[in-house]
């Protein structure tokens, strides 16, 4: 596979909103992995939490840029099986290694998906288990669209000292 850095891509310190992070990303085509400079995504609680430097977006496209289409055929196989490879196995920058993360139900539509780069004991699966108990959800289309809800755009508003907190025990009728 090809990796192409973009020319344009320099690292402009714009000033960005607050609900805003800059996040880097790249886009994955069947034969190459082009660099794009960091740009403004709205928030969401998993970069809140995680800290944007450690995300990277991967948007896939068709070598024309345009998205991917349904067309199949042989001669695509092992293409297609690369493209897999990443999703299974992430893919590195440098000396930094990505993994598969995850993405909204919009994202998902527009061939874009969040990667991570692992540290300090933390890496894709801590983060897809800290992010709710989803062990109840036996359709992998129901788990990823539940898991898609920590990808929402969101806005920070208030922070809640858990000691605040009083749990009650639903009664089940």
């Amino acid at each position: 596979m090809v990796i192409q850095r973009n020319i344009d891509a320099v690292n402009s310190k714009k000033e960005i909103p607050s609900h805003c992070s800059s996040v880097a990303r790249v886009i994955l085509t069947p034969t190459k992995l082009i660099y794009l400079p960091k740009e403004p995504v709205f928030q969401n609680r998993i970069l809140r939490q995680y800290g944007e430097d450690y995300f990277i977006k991967v948007l896939i496209r068709d070598d024309d840029f345009e998205k991917l289409s349904n067309v199949h055929s042989r001669a695509l196989d092992n293409i297609l099986d690369r493209m897999k490879e990443i999703f299974k196995e992430g893919f590195n920058i440098h000396d930094g290694h990505y993994e598969f993360l995850g993405c909204s139900n919009s994202q998902l539509r527009e061939h874009s998906f969040w990667f991570f780069h692992p540290h300090d004991d933390i890496n894709a699966e801590g983060i897809r288990k800290s992010s709710g108990n989803l062990s109840s959800e036996m359709c992998i289309a129901s788990y990823i669209s539940r898991f898609s809800l920590c990808f929402s755009s969101t806005q920070r508003t208030v922070d809640v000292d858990k000691d605040c907190v009083e749990y009650k025990k639903r009664c089940n009728k």
